[in-house]
């Protein structure tokens, strides 16, 4: 009896030690990890100090800001210019205030293509003014001598049909040489009209700041009256360099000369993306309520992320990629749309989600 009492105590005290091994062990790995997630966030550096080849994922426009701030700091030692570049900055600051503090004529200069750009209450005259909403919507009230074309009856199969989008123009009665206006709700389907008006060759194009809210409180009187318009002779001449089609992705993906820009939120980059090489940017962050932000601040998120206006920026996330390319159109660089949403079945997409 003893001898099992024995057997059965130290078989008792084997099992705590192994216990408490296992513990230790447990330890060992959690100190291990933290110290290895430490090093990672201070990836390329010993000190703590900021690494500009370690993007920050959960705070990215942050991180961008230090990455500029740390990119003119090693110019300025390179080169020792320091007090020419916060010169520069500053006259380039001062420009941009003076001008938007005049009023929206002023202001409206610093866009370096101003022409695609018509603010709400300063005379919507002189142009064929184009409704992009749903029909039902339309229905309900538009801007007076607006004619509807819905963004979506653009598509077939959630991509745009140049054949569908040509007899639409036709129907409207819009001509080739019209001066056209857009406006639309807050859905992006102006800035989507906007890219497919482009992409099929007409040269005449302005979108109405804010919208049709924006064009409300501004005064502008409703209607539901429809104009009486006859059909014209519209016909679609498309450029091609400003539409990527899903299966010619690769003839741009290896080009040197070209940006591969996603649109989509963060948290759709995070899950998937086209190639390793494609730079986040949210749609969104150029846009308060449905108004396009000033130029300094486009001009900022822009050049943060190393865009650069001797290259194509190819944009992807349709259709909050249309939005993109208007923010970039109007700021002067090389835009292109890729259109709908094959590209993430294609060779190049680059999953997080296994």
């Amino acid at each position: 009896m003893e001898s099992e009492i024995t057997i059965g105590s130290h078989s008792r005290k084997s099992n705590i030690w192994k216990i408490a091994g296992l513990a230790a062990l447990k330890l060992l790995i959690a100190i291990i990890a933290t110290n290895l997630l430490m090093d990672w966030s201070l990836a390329g550096t010993e000190t703590g100090e900021f690494c500009p080849t370690c993007p920050d994922w959960s705070n990215l426009d942050s991180w961008y800001s230090q990455k500029q701030a740390y990119d003119q700091k090693s110019m300025d030692a390179a080169l020792g210019t320091s007090n020419a570049p916060k010169a520069m900055s500053a006259s380039l600051t001062s420009t941009y205030t003076a001008q938007a503090n005049v009023g929206q004529p002023e202001k409206s200069q610093a866009y370096p293509e101003q022409r695609y750009l018509t603010y709400p209450g300063s005379g919507l005259t002189g142009s064929v003014i184009i409704d992009v909403m749903a029909p039902s919507d339309y229905e309900k009230g538009h801007l007076s001598g607006a004619r509807n074309l819905y963004w979506k009856g653009l598509q077939s199969k959630g991509k745009l049909d140049a054949t569908v989008a040509e007899g639409l123009l036709r129907a409207a009665g819009i001509n080739n040489t019209d001066s056209l206006l857009i406006y639309g709700g807050d859905d992006g389907g102006s800035a989507y009209v906007f890219w497919a008006l482009s992409y099929l060759g007409h040269r005449y194009l302005s979108i109405l700041d804010g919208g049709v809210y924006a064009a409300e409180k501004a005064g502008a009187s409703m209607t539901q009256d429809v104009p009486s318009i006859p059909e014209s002779d519209y016909v679609v001449s498309p450029i091609p360099a400003l539409k990527v089609d899903d299966k010619k992705i690769g003839d741009w993906v290896y080009r040197e000369d070209v940006q591969i820009i996603d649109a989509r939120s963060f948290s759709d980059y995070g899950i998937s993306r086209l190639t390793g090489e494609s730079i986040p940017l949210d749609s969104g962050k150029f846009y308060d309520d449905s108004k396009i932000k000033d130029p300094k601040t486009l001009d900022d998120l822009f050049s943060r992320r190393g865009l650069s206006k001797n290259m194509v920026q190819m944009v992807y996330g349709t259709p909050k990629a249309c939005s993109l390319f208007y923010a970039l159109k109007i700021m002067g660089y090389n835009a292109t749309v890729l259109d709908g949403s094959g590209w993430s079945k294609s060779n190049w997409a680059v999953s997080n989600v296994k």
